[in-house]
């Protein structure tokens, strides 16, 4: 605290003589009264002023230059503080803490590090003496070791970029004859205590994402050397870390990995062909205790998919309906937000090749079952779901529209244009795909819902209370209709422009009993309310006039797919009219 206080007391020009002042009251290894507490004050105030110094925008350029010149000057001669000479870890890991600051603020700049090549020879020194490379004789309990060791893997990886770029110098420059890192990134992967592996990880993860967004600053293009051939040393850990943390870092790397390299690698690795490596990651959303580890595994599994599907790689039916039955998973009711984005995020990355391709690689079942998950997040609670789950119509109109070769990208402006958008498109797949009658079957069970009407009036009694005071009841209510009326409305529009009978189909005629015998429970538990039902048991009432509903709109479709008015079900009809009629369905008319 008294060394962040500090920093707003010194003007920033006075930093570097301020700092210098500090560092030169620092002892020396031979000093007789060495007082450690004394050194990790006074490294701490070193520490938040080199920050706000290099921070700072508001020096001349050639005084930073000679400060900074005089400060890593200085911090020389009092190297011993971050070697095995100074026997506290405490102090060494915050005499490294500078160092590390130091090193990533030089590293960022080409010319500033052939300027101090020096200095990174030091580093190096300071590196190849440290307890990394010769072994850790210390157990986690000896204070400030778990400090310290973060604290070398920092400086390990801050300096490990730089060194590797100025090798790629001219074989002339003094930069070519730099003494190479005693350490690399696999070595570091290999360390017992997780706090080493976890922070590599991390380096890791930043450096391919900076390549892959091709974000590599000048000067820092060794960062692309220190990623060549990590796939077998990060597939091995993935089979063998025990630290949670590490374990869903790895998968995160392998995931944003280029998936040729990896599974070049997996079968001489870990003895894993791709179907048994799919089949692990899938296995892995089931025994993960952590949602950030089925979110992982979850994105791995849908990459390797959908890489292994446009390579023409044959995966099972048994293994790609289980992928589908995860991500129906994910987009429940009860999952966290988190999980919910990963499956939208998801469901994106596959919109183009799986959910409106020209061919039906998971057949129509598995298909519609992934866009039912779309329509699930576009009427999800959660603004940003559902603003997650409109970036997938986004994809598919821009498909469209590129298919039609036109410019024009339509851009989403929220879920409930999104939802309407959705059902239109499957409409049109469905046509498309040339699976009308099979598709329309299962719309209508969409339709109909597949709510428990026995078990929901035996537990909205203990609900009731929940439901009295909560107004976002109401928006949730009117999700609910909004995604009747659409389906209903492109149903109708499909059954319309393709003329489709399905007079004497046995999936329709069940779907017919099936819908009648909902509609007399139905009826039976709007009997069974007292008098203003909508008043004294709003959410009962409101959940069996939204089925109610769905029911009338339902019969109303499966009588339009009768091929003659003879053939009609007399129940069915007497259904329709007799719901057209109530009173009960005036609260849900069209123009609410």
């Amino acid at each position: 605290m008294s060394g962040r206080a500090l920093v707003p007391f010194v003007m920033v020009n006075e930093v570097p003589h301020t700092v210098l002042s500090l560092l030169e009251g620092l002892p020396d290894s031979t000093s007789r009264c060495i007082r450690q507490n004394n050194i990790h004050g006074t490294l701490l105030q070193v520490f938040h002023l080199l920050q706000s110094y290099l921070e700072s925008k508001q020096f001349v350029s050639l005084d930073f230059q000679q400060g900074l010149t005089d400060i890593i000057t200085c911090l020389g001669t009092k190297l011993w503080l971050a070697k095995r000479l100074n026997p506290c870890l405490v102090t060494r890991a915050a005499y490294l803490d500078v160092l590390v600051m130091l090193s990533t603020h030089l590293g960022k700049s080409k010319q500033q590090g052939m300027q101090f090549h020096e200095f990174w020879e030091e580093m190096n020194r300071v590196i190849s003496e440290s307890e990394l490379v010769s072994g850790i004789p210390y157990s986690s309990v000896v204070p400030g070791l778990i400090q310290y060791l973060q604290s070398i893997t920092k400086l390990v990886i801050s300096v490990l970029p730089v060194t590797a770029s100025l090798d790629t110098q001219g074989s002339g420059s003094a930069a070519k004859k730099m003494a190479k890192p005693s350490l690399s990134i696999a070595h570091l992967l290999h360390c017992e205590f997780h706090e080493v592996r976890l922070l590599t990880l991390e380096a890791i993860l930043l450096w391919l994402k900076q390549k892959n967004s091709k974000q590599i600053a000048e000067g820092r293009e060794g960062v692309l050397c220190l990623l060549i051939d990590l796939e077998d040393t990060l597939l091995t850990m993935a089979l063998k870390e025990t630290n949670h943390q590490c374990f869903c870092m790895v998968l995160e790397i392998l995931y944003d990995m280029d998936l040729r390299n990896v599974l070049l690698k997996t079968e001489c690795s870990i003895k894993m062909n791709p179907d048994e490596l799919l089949t692990w990651s899938l296995n892995l959303v089931d025994i993960s205790n952590s949602t950030e580890g089925q979110i992982i595994a979850l994105k791995f599994a849908s990459k390797l998919i959908i890489h292994l599907l446009q390579n023409h790689h044959q995966i099972s039916e048994e293994v790609l309906k289980k992928w589908v039955q995860l991500i129906l998973y994910f987009c429940g009711d009860e999952q966290e937000t988190e999980m919910l984005l990963a499956a939208a995020e998801v469901l994106k990355s596959v919109t183009s090749f799986l959910l409106i391709s020209e061919k039906l690689s998971l057949g129509l079942s598995d298909t519609l079952a992934l866009w039912k998950c779309v329509i699930l997040l576009l009427q999800n609670e959660d603004l940003v779901v559902r603003d997650a789950a409109a970036e997938v119509i986004q994809v598919a109109q821009s498909e469209k529209k590129s298919s039609e070769g036109t410019e024009f990208a339509l851009r989403i402006v929220n879920a409930p244009m999104a939802l309407d958008l959705a059902f239109g498109i499957v409409c049109e797949l469905l046509q498309r795909w040339g699976e009308i009658h099979a598709g329309v079957l299962i719309l209508l069970e969409w339709l109909l819902g597949d709510s428990d009407l026995q078990r929901d009036s035996e537990t909205s009694a203990l609900e009731e209370d929940d439901y009295l005071f909560d107004k976002g009841e109401v928006n949730f209510w009117a999700e609910k209709l909004t995604h009747v009326r659409q389906l209903s409305k492109h149903l109708l529009q499909l059954i319309s422009v393709t003329h489709l009978t399905l007079p004497h189909h046995g999936e329709l005629k069940q779907l017919s009993i099936t819908a009648l015998d909902q509609a007399q429970l139905i009826e039976q538990h709007l009997r069974a309310l007292p008098p203003a039902p909508e008043f004294s048991r709003t959410a009962e009432f409101t959940r069996l006039a939204i089925q109610n509903e769905r029911i009338f709109l339902c019969l109303k479709i499966l009588n339009l797919l009768k091929s003659d008015d003879t053939c009609k079900n007399e129940n069915l009809e007497k259904y329709v009219t007799k719901s057209s009629s109530s009173g009960s369905m005036h609260t849900f008319s069209q123009g609410d």
